[in-house]
């Protein structure tokens, strides 16, 4: 991921992980551009350069490794489902190539947006705040 240090990346991955726990807990999605300025404000580092390629590949490669860490803990969905493009409603291309390489989506068995939005639902349910009864 670009010329990061390890334990920049390390900072990255851990705020990160938080950001995409709190947007769950809260129930909404986030954009691209949304998380990596909360990334920069959370960690001081500088943010992605998301209008080029290269910055957007950083991102999507630091979203799979925040994947696949958070595994470890939700094995049956995917956290950064709650990431999505700010001109589309829906991720980009890497989450469902990520999905389909680590067996979590068939696009021959289901469509892409029904299967990113049932990974959404999984990371609210997950993670939901207790609300208040009235």
């Amino acid at each position: 991921m670009g010329e990061r240090s390890e334990s920049d990346l390390k900072a990255l991955l851990v705020e990160g992980h938080e950001i995409l726990k709190r947007v769950a807990r809260d129930g909404g999605l986030t954009t691209y551009g949304k998380f990596n300025e909360e990334l920069m404000e959370g960690t001081g580092l500088p943010g992605f350069d998301l209008s080029t390629d290269q910055g957007r590949g950083e991102m999507g490669r630091l979203l799979g490794r925040i994947a696949i860490q958070d595994w470890a803990i939700n094995p049956d969905f995917m956290l950064t489902s709650l990431v999505k493009r700010s001109d589309e409603n829906g991720p980009g291309r890497g989450f469902f190539k990520l999905a389909e390489q680590e067996h979590f989506f068939d696009p021959s068995a289901q469509d892409e947006m029904e299967f990113w939005q049932e990974q959404v639902g999984k990371a609210h349910d997950r993670y939901k705040r207790a609300r208040p009864r009235s």
